[in-house]
């Protein structure tokens, strides 16, 4: 079981990435299969998850970090060419902890139940559930079908803000992650890894890698690249400095590293590309690996161990011009060194070991395969594997030499071809094949295919006597890929021209023909569908959108509420409070003029001047003048809401609103109350740009799931012929013999209209 741990910073985009259709649309079935109680809780595991299911588990996974406020941050670091080191440039949020475990092809289907099992086992073993649950991290784990490499295996997300708010430990999260699936392996009666049980592992491509060079439309990564380029220089280079300078001839930068306070030692030594634009297919970034994490036998001290003395002072020298940039780094690759001598001699007299093996299988594979990674590339992979794992074996000084002996090797069974006699071993092959290259009789063709040819000789007898015992899985991975290997020989040995007719090549030219327009049509079928493919994913993107906006949304009325609220309780106090004031001096003038009311012909002149001295003092100290007062009736009413007295207290109270309208603007102005009405400005008009985002993001989403269902229509309703040009299809008819295009693909009428009227109909798939 191999883990692969990653960091992050969105939890909601794991999880809707493990639930969605996947890079490839590897991503079938996706459910979950364990986690925390609360996750389990709120969504069954077993069931297909949906884009709600996906959220709902993200928004319960990052409910503690969002609770207590915890930030979990890493540096984030780039190579200083200047200082010849990486340096930190920042932080970045890493609160999501992502590992997936996954079983070899060969190993079939886990059930789920047992999947479960090893989940949880390993989210306990690395540390991740506290018994008493203070300081458990919640976790899901989600299991979708087996990968693009047919390998079952499951994704385990945790999140590192664990239930009291502190931070996870994850110092040495991948050695123990390797640790604990050994322990798993046989706990549960999985297939122990023996390159772990032995530790002669070689670092895997990660999945930025894998994206990167997804992106460049390149079959091989920059980690492997550079491995490969690495070890080839090892079987070209006599010396530290041919190593070096044979590195950058391939095209390779190389950045030192001296040992401190002695620029006379180097310490060490990182390799990368030369970055490209984006004009150039690459992003502008410049990626450096140290070479230990390439391959330990890259190690700068195994590179001393090596060569001795030889070239010391050539590589501190050219070390230093590269340091001090007086030489230039290299554009791309000028040259492929052939193979140094002491390489040669021990390839043609078979007095070479694993490690040497897995340099000249390099080699072979940057003259063989080119610009891809094949068998070759496996084979030097493996021997670096072999030679780490013997490490601790003394092995034979000339293994092939038991081939005179007698000893038949698994090929020659195969092929019923008898081994070398006494005169036939392994030496006098290579005696053989040097007089012959001498004098000029074999092309470059000839001489790599008889370099593989014998490499692989030697490696078959390497692995039958030393491996097939000590570590009998290498051996088993190791002859399958020289069966590949010695197919690939076969098929480059070069054959003479008059065996071929011209009917035959004529026939030769015509399949591959037709392989090219079947090739194309596949293809373009495949990018149709890959557009199909994202415009699902971006339409489930859209749906998490609307989401985010609609409770943006609420809690921004949420907020807008409170604000309003908190304005109209200050206004109503200040105006409560000059209310208060106003009363009081309205009660007396209305008592004064009730009085004139109610007083009799003698009393009725001394009590309105009292009620006039009222009146004129109540309006000079509040600045409103009051109303005219209320002449008194002959005969009163009975009615106590239409008598004169009630024409008094609405006269009054018509004068303190007056007074309060005049007087309360100038209390208004307080800064705690602009204050407040900025607040609730400010939070109105945040709650009308949510409402437009979430008009938007719900027009979006409509419009991407439009599309999304436009395209899978037309994706389905597409036949594979229509892929090809009208003239493709008619070619390729006429190549296979077919007399009308029509017998290959629908008609027009059952097919459906498939480009709009204004563009070319020549071809299908020009949408």
């Amino acid at each position: 079981m191999m883990p692969n741990v990653t960091r992050g910073g969105r939890m909601a985009g794991l999880v809707m990435y493990l639930a969605g259709p996947g890079r490839a649309n590897e991503h079938t079935n996706p459910q979950l299969i364990a986690g925390h109680d609360m996750v389990t809780f709120a969504v069954e595991p077993g069931r297909a998850l949906s884009a709600d299911d996906a959220l709902d588990i993200a928004n319960i996974l990052d409910f503690s970090r969002k609770q207590h406020g915890t930030r979990v941050l890493v540096s984030e670091r780039e190579f200083d060419e200047a200082r010849g080191e990486y340096v930190t440039t920042g932080k970045k949020d890493a609160h999501v902890w992502h590992a997936s475990l996954s079983l070899k092809a060969e190993e079939g289907e886990l059930a789920r139940e047992k999947w479960a099992e090893v989940a949880h086992d390993f989210v306990e073993k690395m540390g991740f559930i506290d018994p008493e649950g203070v300081k458990t991290s919640r976790w899901a784990a989600i299991h979708h079908g087996a990968s693009k490499n047919g390998n079952d295996h499951i994704h385990i997300a945790v999140q590192l803000v664990r239930e009291d708010g502190t931070k996870a430990d994850v110092r040495h999260d991948f050695k123990r992650a390797q640790r604990v699936s050994n322990e798993i392996e046989k706990k549960h009666g999985l297939t122990v890894l023996a390159s772990r049980e032995h530790g002669y592992g070689i670092s895997g491509d990660k999945p930025a890698e894998l994206a990167r060079a997804q992106d460049r439309d390149s079959g091989m990564t920059e980690r492997a690249e550079l491995r490969r380029r690495a070890r080839t220089c090892l079987a070209t280079a006599s010396s530290q400095g041919e190593y070096i300078r044979h590195l950058q001839d391939l095209g390779v930068h190389v950045q030192p590293r001296f040992a401190k306070g002695d620029r006379n030692t180097i310490a060490g030594y990182r390799l990368a590309f030369p970055s490209a634009s984006k004009d150039q297919g690459g992003d502008g970034r410049q990626i450096w690996y140290s070479p230990s994490k390439l391959d330990r036998s890259l190690a700068w001290p195994r590179i001393e161990e090596r060569y001795g003395d030889a070239g010391r002072a050539e590589a501190v020298d050219l070390m230093h011009q590269i340091r001090e940039k007086t030489v230039s780094q290299p554009v791309e690759a000028k040259e492929v060194h052939r193979f140094s001598a002491e390489s040669y001699e021990k390839l043609i007299s078979g007095k070479v070991g694993p490690d040497t093996m897995a340099n000249i299988y390099a080699r072979l594979s940057i003259s063989m395969e080119k610009n891809s990674h094949g068998p070759l590339v496996r084979l030097s992979d493996d021997f670096s594997r072999v030679a780490w794992s013997m490490r601790g074996h003394q092995l034979p000084d000339e293994v092939l030499y038991r081939q005179r002996g007698g000893h038949h090797t698994s090929a020659q069974h195969a092929s019923h071809q008898p081994a070398q006699g006494r005169n036939g071993g392994a030496g006098q092959l290579g005696q053989q094949w040097l007089m012959a290259t001498q004098v000029g009789r074999r092309g470059p063709v000839k001489d790599w295919v008889s370099l593989l040819a014998q490499a692989n000789r030697i490696a078959r007898i390497v692995t039958e006597t030393n491996l097939t015992r000590e570590r009998a899985q290498l051996a088993g991975t190791l002859h399958s890929t020289l069966d590949v290997a010695e197919v690939l020989c076969r098929e480059r040995a070069p054959r003479t021209e008059n065996t071929v007719t011209p009917e035959k090549r004529a026939a030769q030219r015509a399949a591959q023909r037709v392989e090219e327009l079947r090739g194309l049509m596949k293809q373009r079928e495949a990018q149709d569908y890959a557009e199909v493919q994202d415009a699902k994913t971006k339409s489930l993107e859209s749906h998490a959108v609307v989401s985010t906006a609609r409770g943006e949304l609420k809690a921004a009325k949420q907020a807008a509420v409170q604000a309003a609220d908190r304005y109209e309780g200050l206004v109503s106090g200040v105006r409560k409070e000059l209310g208060s004031e106003v009363v009081e001096d309205a009660r007396r003038g209305r008592d004064a003029d009730v009085k004139v009311f109610d007083a009799g012909l003698l009393s009725r002149g001394r009590v309105t001047q009292e009620s006039d001295a009222i009146r004129r003092e109540l309006a000079s100290r509040w600045d409103v003048p009051v109303g005219e007062r209320v002449k008194p009736q002959k005969q009163r009413s009975s009615n106590p809401f239409t008598s004169s007295t009630s024409e008094v207290d609405r006269l009054w109270s018509r004068w303190t609103d007056a007074v309060v309208d005049k007087h309360a603007p100038q209390r208004l102005d307080t800064p705690e109350i602009r204050e407040a009405q900025a607040a609730r400005d400010e939070a109105a008009e945040h709650r009308d740009q949510a409402l437009a985002q979430v008009d938007e993001a719900k027009q979006a989403s409509r419009q991407a799931e439009h599309r999304a269902e436009m395209l899978e229509q037309r994706h389905l309703r597409t036949s594979p012929s229509t892929y090809l040009t009208r003239a493709e299809e008619s070619e390729l008819a006429r190549i296979e013999g077919r007399r009308d295009p029509s017998q290959y693909h629908s008609p027009e009428a059952a097919r459906g209209p498939i480009v709009s009227p204004g563009k070319d109909r020549d071809s299908g798939y020009e949408r």
